[in-house]
């Protein structure tokens, strides 16, 4: 039998985490947070530490030891108290900012190489001339098929502003391996990238998660649509999982009316800690109708922004049960500058409800929704129906496990099964479209760029056959004779999504959404929702 070896510093760590299992606290100081004392004396964790400290046969690094232990500190609390290590906090808060430092491109794992998918606009490689289809062979000293996952890259291609990385790149009809030298720099996220006219009447707006930029951008793409004459607008929060509650509360303070609450906090003892409303005199989505689109991965602010029109009743809440996250963390500072993420708080609705789930199964909640039917029925989950909440009309709510949508719609069907799930799973689409640019160009420019989706698609039979032979190279198993009939049925959907790939590349994010949104049953039922007035109304009544 195999006996596994520990060192001195595992030992110790595995030791003390047995010792969390007790009462221990924290208070904070001019410094940052130290470990506090009960009753004037130090706690039994801080006793350990100080006797290892000063009398342990060997020497043991302490802060080592001290980084091991406090994520198992966090495992006894509830799963979204978190501790943020100093070296990860710059990365946590430049997300939040609308920002990371990089070299500005999307790739995937392809043949022992990282695959150019896609280059941001103006970042340090489209400047340098990387483009999609090249393949990432080499990062300074270190060859990519030596790295065993996404993270592993990250550390190489990430880095400080004006750092260098050399990158060695294998490009479609050259020879030779072509050298980059990349500085990298600051890389802009955009939370809201795609706000465009489904129909004449009506205007979709996607965020993707709530930063500091991102109520000036809903307020920039919504006047855009106000302008184009849009009566009805649909926000897409499907996997956005949350941000900032200052943004959340902004833009939906744009939606609800003047003095309807937002959201609430209560703390420890059931006191509440503040109340949100909306103060805006003369909301920009005053006189529009409202549909949100969420989904499992609808999580947070997220929750709190649907709760709120939900509770409100100033708009429909379309698609499936959200996550569940409603509890609020603090960032507490510690002395090192790494950060705690407290929860302190829980958030509850306007009509008083919690919308947070049970830390029972948080791991597996994903996959129980999909054993249970949840994605397919609106019967599959039954909330506790013996405490009964209301919304302003009097509408019958209930509490716990997320946010229910008032207007229940399955998960597209045509990407959880089948041929087009199996192409979409392994990113084969973006993958696809990446090469056929690398392909077509040597070089990129403005004029290629224009021309690339009209130039793709001169031929659609070609393309699909391209596609499908691609499909082969990769590995993936299509029979084209057995397949005929479903092939035929994908045909459609997979040069969409083909032709959504591409505008991604060109950096046209509403024509991406829009081409990639094609078929999607959420948004035609929120379209047939807002075309049938009555129908829309009737949903907000008891």
């Amino acid at each position: 039998m195999k006996i596994k070896k520990y060192t001195p510093l595992q030992v110790f760590a595995i030791f003390l985490c047995g010792l969390l299992a007790g009462k221990f606290c924290f208070s904070t100081t001019k410094e940052g947070i130290g470990i506090s004392l009960f009753n004037g004396k130090p706690s039994k964790l801080q006793s350990v530490i100080n006797l290892i400290d000063n009398r342990y046969v060997d020497k043991i690094d302490i802060d080592s030891l001290t980084e091991l232990i406090i994520p198992d500190i966090f495992l006894k609390l509830d799963p979204h108290t978190k501790y943020v290590p100093y070296e990860n906090r710059n990365y946590s808060e430049k997300n939040i900012r609308g920002q990371f430092c990089g070299i500005g491109i999307e790739y995937s794992f392809m043949n022992d190489s990282l695959l150019v998918v896609y280059t941001m606009k103006d970042s340090p490689c489209a400047k340098a001339g990387i483009l999609p289809g090249d393949n990432i062979v080499k990062a300074d000293t270190v060859e990519i098929n030596s790295l065993s996952n996404k993270n592993s890259v990250s550390t190489i291609l990430l880095g400080e502003k004006n750092s260098e990385v050399k990158l060695y790149v294998k490009r479609q009809g050259v020879d030779s391996l072509l050298v980059f030298n990349i500085k990298r720099d600051d890389i802009p996220i955009l939370s809201i990238p795609a706000g465009y006219q489904t129909d004449s009447l009506t205007g979709y707006i996607k965020i993707t998660s709530f930063g500091e930029k991102t109520y000036n951008e809903f307020l920039q793409k919504t006047k855009d649509l106000k302008d184009k004459g849009i009566k009805n607008l649909i926000i897409d929060l499907r996997d956005n999982g949350g941000g900032l509650l200052y943004t959340a509360r902004d833009i939906a303070s744009e939606i609800l009316n003047t003095g309807d609450t937002i959201v609430y906090t209560v703390k420890r003892e059931n006191e509440i800690e503040y109340t949100i409303t909306d103060t805006i005199s003369h909301p920009l989505c005053k006189d529009l109708k409202i549909i949100c689109l969420v989904n499992y991965f609808t999580a947070s602010a997220s929750e709190i922004m649907s709760g709120a029109i939900q509770d409100n009743d100033r708009g429909l809440i379309l698609g499936r049960r959200t996550f569940g996250k409603g509890l609020v963390q603090t960032p507490i500072s510690l002395s090192d500058n790494s950060l705690i993420k407290l929860t302190t708080s829980r958030y509850y609705t306007p009509s008083g409800r919690s919308f947070q789930k049970k830390y029972e199964g948080y791991a597996t909640d994903y996959t129980t929704r999909i054993k249970k039917g949840e994605f397919d029925s609106a019967n599959a989950y039954v909330f506790d129906t013996t405490k009964v909440f209301r919304t302003k009309n009097g509408r019958k709510v209930y509490q716990g496990g997320g946010v229910m949508p008032d207007f229940f719609i399955g998960a597209d069907k045509r990407f959880t099964n089948g041929l087009l799930y199996k192409l979409d799973s392994c990113s084969l689409f973006s993958k696809f479209t990446a090469r056929k640019y690398g392909t077509m160009f040597q070089k990129d420019s403005a004029q290629t760029k224009k021309f690339f989706v009209e130039k793709l698609f001169e031929n659609e039979q070609k393309l699909l056959d391209d596609f499908f032979n691609f499909a082969a190279l990769m590995n993936i198993k299509i029979d084209v004779k057995k397949d005929k009939k479903e092939i035929s049925a994908i045909k459609q959907d997979v040069l969409n999504q083909i032709k959504a790939c591409a505008y991604y590349i060109m950096c046209d994010y509403d024509n991406y959404y829009k081409y990639l949104n094609l078929g999607n049953p959420d948004l035609d039922s929120a379209g047939s929702l807002f075309n049938d007035f009555s129908r829309f109304e009737s949903l907000l009544k008891p």
